[in-house]
């Protein structure tokens, strides 16, 4: 019956040390502890006495995180005698050495064994001493880095007699000047990611897919530069005419290829004349050859009138000398300087 108790007792250590997840072990080497429980002191039937109940209290040391050895009291009471009936009591002091398990979650089990001396008194009797031999082992819980819950089971092997008793008790241990755990390495964070190579992370890329070549803003968006662009326009008229001469068009098709690959871009037409004839008239005739640039810009090369200006000045803006013919010819003229602003990609 005793050895049933034994057997079933360690089964249940032996599955309760394997219920919990694996844990970094906390080293409280050269630690001392105290140890206080209690339990049940089972006795082989040869000895004819009933069970009797035990308090524990002890004192350990720890040597490294697997071997430890205690020192420890047993006062085991209310056992009687069966064949006379008189009350026994018993004690037992012994010097055990431990050896623990890796520690599993907040479980650790451990081997025990250990040698010292029992004794039972028989009131109005005989007292018996005898040296006594224990081995077992337990499983130990953390509810805190100093205090600790166990369970144990043990056989008591009685020298004298070659009796063996169970001894099943439950305390806890306090360790004086507990380490704490060590903190379970953590994870490292994953790397921001920078899907298109620009140098900012994918969380605050607002224009994703942006070439890496390319210079960014803080919000991954490509960053522009602004120029300027011109082109310059100058038609030459006959005297008295406002007619665009064939020999100009190309000029006129190359300021509307301009204005149509920079369609923000607007244009004032300037007409002008040399300083023969009456001015009123003069300045009739320079509008009615800005009017004519517009026209062909227009009508026959799609650019979209809304913006173009034509203003004549007549003969008030000479750029040359009204004295010659060659002077008064490059007074008959249209001209235009034509500017747009223009954003560019800025590369690295």
């Amino acid at each position: 019956m005793k050895m049933k108790s034994l057997v079933c007792s360690c089964a249940l250590l032996a599955g309760l040390s394997g219920a919990a997840q694996a844990h970094e072990d906390v080293d409280n080497s050269g630690k001392f502890t105290v140890l206080f429980g209690g339990g049940k002191y089972f006795t082989d039937s040869s000895r004819d006495l009933d069970d009797g109940s035990v308090g524990e209290l002890g004192l350990g040391y720890i040597i490294d995180k697997h071997w430890a050895v205690e020192a420890i009291y047993s006062d085991i009471s209310g056992m009687d005698n069966d064949n006379t009936g008189a009350d026994v009591d018993g004690s037992m002091f012994r010097i055990d050495g431990l050896y623990h398990f890796d520690q599993r979650g907040h479980w650790t089990p451990y081997l025990a064994a250990g040698l010292g001396e029992l004794s039972f008194d028989t009131k109005g009797g005989s007292d018996d001493d005898e040296l006594a031999l224990n081995f077992g082992g337990g499983v130990k819980y953390a509810l805190s880095k100093e205090l600790t819950a166990r369970a144990d089971v043990r056989a008591v092997y009685g020298e004298e007699d070659s009796d063996t008793d169970v001894l099943a008790t439950i305390g806890f241990n306090y360790i004086f000047g507990a380490s704490a755990a060590a903190p379970a390495p953590q994870e490292p964070a994953p790397a921001p990611r920078d899907s298109d190579g620009d140098g900012v992370i994918d969380e605050n890329d607002k224009c994703p897919g942006t070439a890496a070549s390319l210079a960014v803003d803080s919000d991954g968006c490509p960053r522009m530069s602004v120029e300027s662009v011109s082109i310059d326009l100058e038609v030459l008229f006959d005297t008295n005419r406002s007619i665009v001469k064939p020999a100009f068009m190309p000029e006129v098709q190359r300021v509307a290829d301009f204005m149509n690959t920079y369609p923000k871009a607007t244009a004032v037409i300037e007409g002008h004349t040399d300083n023969r004839g009456e001015a009123d008239y003069n300045m009739d005739l320079s509008q009615r050859r800005a009017d004519a640039v517009v026209a062909v810009l227009a009508d026959e090369m799609d650019v979209d009138r809304d913006r173009l200006t034509a203003k004549g000045y007549g003969e008030t803006q000479p750029r040359a000398t009204n004295d010659t013919a060659d002077g008064r010819q490059q007074n008959r003229r249209v001209t235009a300087v034509i500017s747009a602003s223009v954003e560019k990609l800025i590369r690295k």
